[in-house]
């Protein structure tokens, strides 16, 4: 690999796979900026006007980071534990597992924590699909709810 490289896609190649490689650098590189700002080491704080809870949860797989990813909104408060970049963990209110994980996707203002010191005590794991799944799910669901939304006006 030359040096100052962070990847190397093979000709022909898609475009899908440039943008997914270069969505990766510029994640990483938001996140070491949101590190170095960091107020105590292994744990960045940001708000999710600057990275939205998509962008988080792809990055942290991408780089298989274990964590505990805690996100504020106003009164509401959720935690997501990662191992391995796989959201194992996710409960918010009386919601826990995949149906939390779907509602704390939809917010796009609020705080967020990265502690990557802080693991999940228990080993019980409430979601049922990878994080990937998680947010391909997530997604469906909201153009499902856009489109009864928008087919009811």
């Amino acid at each position: 690999m030359i040096d100052g490289a962070e990847d190397f896609i093979a000709k022909p190649f898609l475009v899908k796979d440039l943008v997914r490689s270069a969505k990766k650098v510029v994640d990483r590189l938001h996140l070491e900026k949101l590190q170095k700002r960091a107020s105590r080491p292994g744990v960045i704080q940001g708000r999710l006007e600057e990275m939205s809870m998509i962008d988080l949860m792809q990055s942290l797989e991408m780089g298989q980071k274990s964590c505990r990813l805690q996100v504020q909104k106003g009164t509401e408060r959720a935690e997501l534990y990662f191992a391995s970049g796989q959201c194992r963990d996710a409960k918010i209110d009386n919601l826990t597992g995949d149906d939390a994980v779907f509602k704390i996707v939809l917010w796009t203002e609020g705080e967020f924590e990265i502690d990557f010191n802080a693991a999940n005590a228990s080993s019980a794991s409430t979601t049922t699909r990878s994080t990937t799944g998680l947010l391909m799910e997530a997604m469906r669901l909201m153009d499902e709810s856009n489109r009864d939304t928008v087919g009811t006006n």
